[in-house]
């Protein structure tokens, strides 16, 4: 489990972000110069965002807590035996 504390969650929307911009246009393209490559993002990035839709972020720490119980038993026998 990954502890992802709030004030760092955009971080998690840059990679998913550069994700999707190597998989659908950097891994396809040929691109012959870097003013190219920009405009080629810029028109990707345009495009993407005339479908894009917002993202809900919500947690609950309770289940999670417990996944995190269930996957290590050890540390919580541990905590009680302490």
């Amino acid at each position: 489990m990954t502890y992802t504390p709030k004030h760092a969650s955009w971080l998690n929307m840059t990679g998913q972000w550069s994700g999707v911009l190597t998989r659908k246009l950097q891994r396809r393209g040929g691109f012959t110069s870097r003013e190219h490559l920009e405009a080629q993002i810029t028109e990707f990035t345009i495009r993407h965002n005339e479908t894009a839709h917002p993202c809900k972020w919500s947690y609950d720490a309770d289940a999670g807590h417990a996944r995190y119980l269930e996957r290590h038993p050890r540390q919580q026998n541990l905590a009680q035996a302490a």
